[in-house]
């Protein structure tokens, strides 16, 4: 029985189209945007310099005198450590991120948290100096975030938000609000 060559040089016939087994996908589409807005991703608070390197310094120093005496070299080496990156941390600047609130949950840049993923929301709003998006996660690792709301108006955010996951009222934790207090 002679087996039927392709040719794969020649062009096919136009009143043959050929038949393929696999299935196209569709293009995967955008879902509509609800809500969007950009804001750094923490308010940026004046930090005076040389005060903020003489308390670390002191808070580290008499942390050290007891690890030395205690002769604990892995406490001696987690001060060390805590406060550069302490000091660090309070001198970066601000990142800019784009936030979406999609029928599928809240982009953060590129990230997605979905909604079902998610437990609840608070508006912390306090004009001029606070205006967050507190959101309850089901998750225990990072159970909460703090989202900025920047220039967008807090009650168009509560009322997108409202459609996918319900609103319980939150409190700031003891060290956000000594964070806060201090100027973090």
């Amino acid at each position: 029985m002679p087996q039927k060559i392709l040719d794969l040089r020649k062009k096919p016939d136009e009143k043959k189209p050929a038949l393929t087994t696999q299935a196209i996908p569709p293009e995967p589409q955008k879902q509509p945007l609800v809500l969007q807005w950009e804001a750094a991703e923490f308010p940026s608070r004046p930090k005076d310099s040389a005060s903020w390197m003489m308390a670390t310094g002191f808070v580290a120093f008499i942390a050290l005198v007891f690890f030395i005496f205690s002769r604990n070299f892995f406490g001696i080496i987690l001060v060390v450590v805590g406060a550069v990156v302490w000091l660090l941390y309070a001198f970066r600047p601000a990142h800019s991120y784009t936030f979406h609130i999609t029928p599928r949950g809240l982009e953060i840049g590129k990230k997605l948290f979905k909604f079902e993923d998610l437990q609840s929301f608070w508006i912390f709003y306090d004009p001029p100096d606070i205006k967050e998006l507190a959101i309850r996660r089901k998750g225990l690792l990072v159970p909460e975030l703090i989202i900025p709301l920047g220039k967008q108006d807090p009650v168009l955010v509560r009322r997108a938000l409202l459609t996918f996951i319900p609103e319980v009222e939150q409190k700031y934790s003891a060290l956000d609000l000594f964070l806060r207090r201090i100027g973090f």
